[in-house]
């Protein structure tokens, strides 16, 4: 079965007794594991009890797959559904999971979480097409209107208020990753205690939040599309040296760019940008605003579109080749950060002749 990600919550809420295995995918592995929890303790209620419990991973499983089938197919001793979960599972045991969907009959629910897998990945299609009860749950970044609802829910149920520059800040400096977004605003509510008035205004966010790798990644977003290469590499290391996944990167930058373009063609029809800038929706966050302002400045819309292009083509790239990623990413800064986008006629597409 293959569930809409707009269905996934309720779809999670509601979960069919009869459903034997879930598989978890997509760029979000907060969002993905903060689901895999919540259905672990509807089902087990405690998620540290080993009798209901079975912790595995992909590795575990490569070195001996008839685990599976024991953990599965084995009863709980103190009564009720056992689960068993199995972390970083990837498209080569798609065969594996194959055969567990065959089983006539599948005693545990099985939860699986993998990556950010395509539409023609076999893992994925195999719970997306298995004749047994299972499904493929989609599990990304958190929209603007799923984000705006977590920021007020967090602050309200803890007695907090909130300026709207300060959730413009918030929205756009969280998101990628829900387990990060709902450490970084326990971190906020926690800073809050005792204010007066308790009220988050954009100092306080900015206290809290400021030092967060999202502002890393929104100064990296800057730095390429302002053309500050040097300072774009810099932050670009730091980033793929704290772990951060290379694909999440070019995604950040085509997010932006894909909300440059419409403003770029009010700026071609006389609108300067400032006023562009000042009437966006949402608001754009204030210290973003000198930044957006020169690029806007040194983009049309047609190179925006070039760029667009060609971080359409450095996703591609990641996900299919072999070229390191880390290569992809490097060569991709340094052709978006160089050269006079408006100048050019045609794309500069230096990433595809690699």
């Amino acid at each position: 079965m293959k569930v809409k990600a707009a269905d996934a919550d309720r779809f999670l809420a509601r979960l069919d007794a009869a459903i034997a295995a879930l598989l978890f995918h997509g760029p979000d592995q907060g969002l993905a594991g903060e689901r895999v929890r919540r259905v672990m303790q509807r089902v087990a209620g405690d998620l540290e009890d080993p009798f209901k419990i079975a912790d595995l991973d992909a590795e575990s499983l490569r070195q001996a797959p008839e685990r599976l089938f024991e953990e599965v197919q084995a009863l709980s001793l103190t009564g009720g559904r056992r689960v068993v979960r199995i972390r970083r599972a990837a498209d080569a045991q798609a065969g594996l999971f194959a055969d567990l969907l065959a089983l006539p009959r599948i005693e545990a629910l099985v939860l699986v979480e993998a990556g950010d897998l395509p539409a023609r990945s076999p893992l994925r299609k195999t719970f997306e097409n298995a004749r047994t009860a299972a499904a493929a749950v989609p599990c990304y970044r958190d929209e603007a209107r799923d984000l705006g609802a977590a920021i007020d829910d967090t602050l309200s149920a803890a007695g907090l208020g909130i300026e709207p520059a300060a959730r413009a800040h918030l929205l756009a400096h969280l998101g990628s990753d829900r387990e990060v977004t709902r450490r970084e605003l326990e971190k906020l509510v926690l800073y809050m205690q005792g204010a007066e008035p308790a009220r988050v205004s954009v100092e306080d966010a900015d206290a809290v939040i400021g030092d967060s790798s999202a502002l890393d990644l929104d100064d990296l977003v800057w730095a390429v599309l302002t053309g500050e290469g040097g300072r774009a590499e810099t932050i670009l290391d730091r980033l793929l040296t704290e772990g951060r996944p290379p694909v999440s990167l070019v995604r950040t930058l085509s997010a932006t760019v894909m909300r440059l373009i419409p403003m770029s063609l009010q700026v071609a029809q006389g609108t300067s940008a400032r006023q562009v800038i000042d009437d966006a929706r949402p608001p754009v966050f204030f210290r973003t605003k000198p930044a957006m302002r020169r690029t806007l400045e040194r983009w049309d819309a047609a190179s925006l579109g070039r760029a667009l292009a060609e971080l359409s083509r450095a996703e591609r790239l990641c996900k299919s080749t072999g070229m390191p990623e880390r290569l992809i990413l490097q060569r991709l800064v340094l052709d978006l950060t160089t050269g006079a986008p408006r100048a050019q006629g045609e794309p500069r597409g230096r990433i595809m002749q690699s």
